[in-house]
C-alpha cells in the first residue's frame, strides 16, 4: 500500500545523501587539488633526488601542509564512499556497495601512501639521497595504484544510472567516460 508520508521521508533522505556526497566531493576536490595536484608538482622532481631534497628542505612547511591536506582529502573520500553507498543503494545495493568499496580502497591506499611523504620529510632532514629517491618512487607508484581505484569506483554508479532511466543516461555515460579517463 502506498504511504505518502514514507515516500516523502525516503525521498528526503535520498536527497540528503546526495547533498552530503556533494559536500564530501567538494572537500575532496579542494584538499586533493592542493595535496595531490599542486604540492607534488612544486616539491617532487622524480628523476632528480638532489633537486627534490633541496625543495623539501627549503619548503618543509609546504610538505607538512600537503600531508595534512592529503589526509583530509582521504577522510572526505571515506565520507563520500559512505554517502554514495547510501544514495546509490536506492538504485542498486550491489552498485552502492561496489562503489563504496572501490572508493574506500583508493582512499586507504592513498592514506597509507602518505607514509612515503612522511619518510621523505624524515630522510630529507638527514640528507640521504638514495632514500629520497626510493620514497619518491614509492610515492609515485602509490598514487598510481590509488588512481586506478579512483577510476574504478565510477563504473558502478555509471551503470546504475544508465539502467535506471533515460534521464540519467547522459550523466551515467559521462561518469563511465570519466572512469575510463582515470584508467588511461
Amino acid at each position: 500500500m502506498f504511504n505518502p508520508k514514507f515516500y516523502l521521508f525516503d525521498m528526503l533522505s535520498t536527497l540528503n545523501y546526495a547533498r552530503w556526497a556533494g559536500i564530501s566531493f567538494v572537500l575532496l576536490f579542494i584538499f586533493g587539488f592542493y595535496g595531490l595536484g599542486y604540492l607534488p608538482n612544486r616539491l617532487f622532481h622524480y628523476g632528480q633526488a638532489q633537486l627534490s631534497l633541496d625543495q623539501i628542505l627549503n619548503h618543509s612547511n609546504l610538505l607538512h601542509a600537503g600531508i595534512s591536506a592529503s589526509i583530509l582529502m582521504n577522510i572526505a573520500s571515506l565520507f563520500l564512499a559512505l554517502f554514495v553507498m547510501l544514495w546509490l543503494s536506492k538504485f542498486s545495493k550491489i552498485a552502492g556497495l561496489s562503489a563504496a568499496l572501490l572508493l574506500s580502497t583508493g582512499a586507504l591506499i592513498s592514506l597509507l601512501n602518505e607514509t612515503n611523504s612522511i619518510a621523505l620529510l624524515h630522510w630529507s632532514e638527514k640528507g640521504v639521497l638514495e632514500e629520497i629517491k626510493f620514497y619518491l618512487h614509492q610515492y609515485r607508484k602509490g598514487i598510481y595504484i590509488a588512481t586506478l581505484f579512483w577510476g574504478l569506483w565510477l563504473f558502478p554508479p555509471a551503470i546504475a544510472m544508465m539502467r535506471k532511466n533515460s534521464g540519467l543516461m547522459i550523466a551515467g555515460l559521462l561518469l563511465f567516460i570519466s572512469g575510463l579517463g582515470r584508467l588511461a
